[in-house]
């Protein structure tokens, strides 16, 4: 079984191409950002926003479905994987229909006809980024994560090439969602040849059906996180004034790009965790069990806090820096989202933990009333404070997931983050954001101002004795 040790190089690969993956995805929405207006700008981050919306049911519900039954059962894999790709094929056209035909109806509800093309064409992206993801769940279940970033890493580089040249050569919004669409398709090719020569060795009783049972709690758990997460920039979408609609969209768009950086770098340990949390309660290997929940809690703090304090204090500089001055308007919803990205960070751990245990229903019990609660404070405060109000919104809600999850996770397996350790990381990331706040650096000398905040606190938990040699080991057993 896999030592802490390598579970640690599995975070770091699986979070190293996530990395690269969010790397590339921020600069194809900078290149995007840089080439359109924010008006066009803003079209391309509403039809993201539903295709990703049924996208990401898909590719999240399978892919951790699929990882958990391969984890249970290695020696099965390729026969698991063979009937699991029938459930992601029956589900993925059903949905693609659905959201063709729907196009109409979802363009009139933002009163802008001329969606309608482009949510047609986006429908395409589905099917192929359905199974090259449940072939990323297939590797993630038999833990060959260094396998998994090389395929995500691969799949990242060619879609942002396949972008920049579509739009290089003229061909627009409907150009770039093209590019979103063959890339999966040409990585899932490459994929499924890669591994061909792999045999099996036993044939799994696991059928379709059982796919669908599990996978489908789960489908409906990541309908209300991608609600969640894009609820804001659909409702200010839907009622900001016509006139500036399409830029509002267009400067909420680039601020909660930048403010999902927290979110962005646990998604590495959500892959590593799934399995292992899988694998170990399906054994009933409760010490293991508590060990990884504790300290996968523990290390993720600490890189959200300095991350979300960094950003917090330095919007207007790094606004400026990625998007230029016109995207001013980005500058006060994204001091404050920033915080909210984090609390959902957090909240995705847990919400990982108590899916990975095999509790998906529970997942979706708890996040039913948070988008409901999100919604309302959208609606109230939107109206009355525009950008800013649906940041403040998004990030009361994702704090009070968060909360609960918490509850929940330490009543049921016993295990969560002390206190002490909590109050030191707070603790230093504030004493960082004041000091952010006395200077401030333009322009790429930005980055040299991170890196020395970042310095300052690991410095900071060192004094305070929250790193110790025990970490200080373990990181070192991680380098090659």
């Amino acid at each position: 079984m896999e030592n802490k040790s390598s579970s640690g190089k599995g975070v770091l690969y699986i979070t190293f191409s996530e990395l690269f993956f969010y790397i590339t995805s921020y600069a194809t929405y900078f290149f995007l950002g840089r080439s359109f207006d924010p008006k066009d700008f803003g079209i391309f981050g509403i039809v993201v926003f539903f295709v990703s919306m049924i996208n990401t049911v898909l590719t999240t519900a399978f892919q951790q479905t699929i990882s958990k039954f391969v984890s249970q059962e290695p020696h099965s894999a390729k026969d698991i994987r063979r009937k699991s790709f029938l459930a992601v094929f029956i589900m993925s056209l059903i949905l693609t229909v659905l959201y063709f035909s729907f196009s109409k109806p979802l363009s009139s509800i933002l009163h802008d006809a001329t969606l309608v093309s482009y949510i047609r064409l986006s429908s395409l992206l589905i099917l192929p980024s359905s199974f090259f993801h449940a072939f990323v769940g297939y590797l993630n279940g038999l833990k060959k994560f260094k396998r998994q970033a090389i395929l995500v890493m691969i799949y990242s580089a060619l879609r942002l090439g396949l972008v920049m040249t579509m739009v290089m050569l003229g061909f627009s919004i409907k150009g770039v969602i093209i590019a979103l669409v063959l890339a999966p398709l040409l990585i899932l090719a490459i994929s499924l040849l890669s591994d061909m020569k792999l045999s099996e060795k036993t044939v799994s009783n696991i059928m379709p059906k059982n796919v669908f049972r599990f996978a489908y709690p789960l489908m409906l758990f990541t309908i209300l996180l991608n609600l969640f997460m894009n609820l804001d920039l659909f409702m200010i979408k839907s009622l900001s004034q016509t006139a500036v609609a399409n830029i509002n969209s267009g400067y909420y768009t680039a601020a909660s790009t930048l403010a999902r950086v927290p979110y962005f770098l646990v998604t590495g340990l959500s892959f590593v965790l799934f399995p292992i949390i899988s694998e170990s309660t399906y054994n009933k290997k409760k010490e293991r069990t508590l060990s990884q929940i504790s300290t996968s809690l523990r290390y993720c703090l600490f890189a959200l806090v300095p991350v979300s304090f960094i950003t917090a204090s330095t919007t207007t500089e790094l606004v400026h820096l990625v998007y230029s001055r016109k995207y001013q308007g980005a500058v006060m919803p994204l001091s404050i989202l920033v915080f909210g990205m984090g609390f959902f960070a957090l909240f995705i751990i847990l919400t990982t933990i108590i899916s990975g245990s095999g509790r998906p229903v529970k997942s979706f019990l708890i996040s039913l009333p948070l988008v409901i609660i999100d919604f309302v404070l959208n609606a109230i405060l939107i109206r009355r404070y525009s950008l800013t109000g649906a940041a403040v919104a998004t990030t009361v809600a994702s704090f009070l997931g968060f909360i609960i999850a918490a509850i929940y996770v330490s009543r049921k397996f016993g295990a969560f983050i002390k206190l002490a350790s909590l109050v030191k990381m707070l603790l230093s990331g504030a004493i960082i954001f004041l000091i952010s706040r006395l200077y401030a650096v333009f322009g790429i000398f930005l980055l040299v101002k991170y890196a020395v905040l970042l310095s300052l606190y690991v410095s900071l938990l060192m004094i305070l004795k929250e790193i110790n040699k025990k970490d200080i080991d373990f990181f070192r057993s991680l380098l090659p």
